[in-house]
């Protein structure tokens, strides 16, 4: 930031941490704004006023947690853009250029040879990338139904995060993977409440528990084509405390997966306060 900027980072409970910042003038009023790549995968955009206050300019949410951001011209000469990277390594970028031009009547829409090219190097690139694919799943099955043939099950790593909301008192678990998710099987030894969220389109189904035997919660999400990251509220029983336990299962063969624990802890609503407020009431044992 400029010498007349404090460093100071927007951060609303309603969003992710941040993970990734930048200064770049996306706005084009000769101050450098603030860039904002977010764990829920929201970019942001910053300015700021006469009194070097942070205002809110632009907010973009992608499908992925943001690792990366930076400012610059990439694509075209004259516009400048927002790029991000995401967990799973893909680039997007956000751009001033405008996406739709106006053409009068009679008018005719030319495409530059420039992006002629563009868009015929990319089919090629595109049309390659398909034969690979199927060359490599061609060979997979033929070495399948090989007698000699050894199986290694593939690794990938679970960016997860566990978070207590205190606002609706619940806490969010959010599981991301490289790779697109198949299921995520939850289990618990604990009594347990599944909240709805709204950025969640996976199906959840219920099945029966044996709560005799300690079993109080076995659900199973079944997630759409191309889904990497799944967000997940569960609501506890303030002083009844065990363990949640998140089995991962990603599009892969062979089949595998990774199990994750979360505790739930006996005061598990509440939070730790470096303020003493005497107006609240206090508990005694």
């Amino acid at each position: 930031l400029g010498p007349s900027h404090r460093w100071e980072i927007p951060n609303d409970k309603r969003y992710g941490g941040v993970l990734c910042m930048d200064n770049y003038d996306i706005t084009a009023d000769g101050v450098k704004d603030l860039l904002l790549g977010r764990d829920d995968g929201l970019v942001e955009v910053y300015g700021y006023d006469e009194a070097d206050e942070p205002i809110h300019r632009f907010g973009q949410t992608m499908s992925e947690s943001v690792g990366s951001i930076q400012g610059g011209i990439v694509a075209t000469q004259g516009y400048d853009e927002v790029l991000a990277c995401t967990y799973a390594g893909w680039i997007m970028g956000l751009t001033t250029e405008p996406q739709h031009k106006e053409a009068g009547p009679g008018d005719q829409v030319k495409v530059s040879d420039e992006t002629q090219a563009k868009i015929l190097h990319l089919r090629q690139e595109m049309e390659e990338l398909q034969k690979r694919v199927m060359i490599e799943r061609e060979k997979y099955q033929t070495s399948s139904h090989s007698t000699k043939a050894m199986s290694a099950i593939p690794h990938f790593n679970v960016n997860d995060k566990f978070s207590l909301n205190r606002d609706d008192a619940s806490y969010t678990l959010s599981l991301e993977v490289q790779m697109a998710i198949d299921n995520v099987l939850l289990q618990s030894d604990v009594p347990i409440d599944l909240l709805d969220v709204d950025k969640n389109s996976a199906v959840v189904s219920y099945s029966a528990c044996d709560t005799e035997n300690g079993n109080f919660l076995l659900a199973t999400y079944r997630c759409q084509a191309n889904t990497t990251r799944l967000e997940l509220k569960v609501r506890s029983i303030e002083g009844q405390y065990g363990t949640l336990q998140a089995y991962v299962t990603p599009r892969v063969q062979p089949k595998t997966c990774q199990v994750r624990q979360y505790q739930i802890k006996p005061l598990s609503l509440h939070q730790r306060t470096h303020v003493v407020d005497d107006k609240r009431y206090w508990g005694y044992l």
